[in-house]
């Protein structure tokens, strides 16, 4: 039953849902809007886990509230982009997205994605600007790296200000590599710009299909967490997991603090038989045999998982 139903969700023809967004998306052209496509998609997944799932969740407040709560996470688990000022204003969605989505209606959850990409873009043009700024070092200062305990930043000031700290902590980190006595800042900087130069262009080409990845991800995973949506592009690297060929390195990557992190070593394969990699151990550049290695700090995992 479920190879047909998902025969006729490949298959669908694409139809215009019909109903008033909830939302007027910007017509800016940077603005990410769903596709028809996406509207059917987005439809026809909650028909199939409120009618014929096990559990056969009905789209709901309560629902929607976790699917709010996971979309959020997953675009600024660390707390790094949102102010409180913009968890306010998405939060008038959160109480009905799920309800939106049974109709085709993903305005609302575009809404949030758009804010997240916008804000991104604005963190990081603004981390760029403070590579070549003045900093004193001699100056004690608290930096927390992962927010993820924190409350939202109060205000854009708040917000700036950690990202000031967070390029000061940067180039602190890469003084403290460079031999004693020996003036290395101008080439640090020369990586940091390459860094977030990197992240920037990558937050620039994020597309609509990569926005409707995250939203049904947040919406499948509401119903049940051992349950999700896969893209094209997430699906074919799924059946390749799957497969039972190991590739690469033989372990389990996540991202975490912009830092591809190690979470599993794979029985049988390279790096367990190396010996040399652990557990939480941080990949932050990669290298072709002799080749020079290239910084991936805050590059995405797909991206440092093609490099390698």
């Amino acid at each position: 039953m479920f190879k047909n139903l998902f025969v006729l969700l490949t298959f669908i023809t694409v139809l215009a849902c019909g109903s008033k967004p909830r939302v007027l998306l910007d017509e800016d052209t940077s603005t990410l809007k769903p596709s028809k496509q996406h509207e059917v998609i987005a439809k026809d997944v909650v028909s199939i886990l409120q009618n014929y799932s096990y559990k056969k969740v009905a789209p709901s407040d309560s629902i929607s509230q976790i699917v709010f709560d996971n979309l959020i996470k997953s675009l600024d688990e660390g707390k790094y982009y949102f102010t409180q000022a913009d968890i306010d204003d998405m939060s008038q969605f959160r109480n009905n997205i799920s309800q939106d989505m049974a109709k085709g209606d993903l305005s609302s959850a575009f809404y949030i994605f758009n804010k997240f990409n916008q804000r991104a873009i604005e963190c990081l043009e603004y981390a760029l600007k403070q590579i070549d700024a003045a900093h004193d070092f001699s100056k004690e200062e608290k930096y927390v790296s992962f927010r993820d305990k924190l409350d939202w930043f109060k205000s854009d000031q708040e917000l700036k200000d950690h990202w000031r700290k967070r390029i000061k902590f940067d180039l602190l980190s890469l003084k403290l590599t460079s031999a004693e006595g020996k003036d290395e800042s101008a080439k640090h900087k020369e990586t940091l710009k390459k860094r977030y130069s990197n992240l920037l262009s990558q937050v620039k080409k994020t597309n609509s299909n990569d926005a409707f990845q995250y939203i049904m991800a947040a919406y499948t995973d509401a119903i049940d967490p051992h349950t999700t949506y896969y893209n094209p592009a997430f699906a074919q690297r799924f059946n390749e997991d799957m497969s039972n060929t190991l590739e690469g390195i033989g372990a389990r990557l996540q991202l975490e603090n912009d830092m591809v992190t190690i979470k599993e070593i794979i029985a049988g394969g390279p790096a367990y038989k190396d010996k040399t990699l652990k557990i939480d151990d941080r990949i932050i550049a990669v290298a072709q045999g002799d080749g020079e290695f290239e910084d991936i700090i805050g590059w995405r995992l797909d991206a440092a998982v093609s490099k390698n």
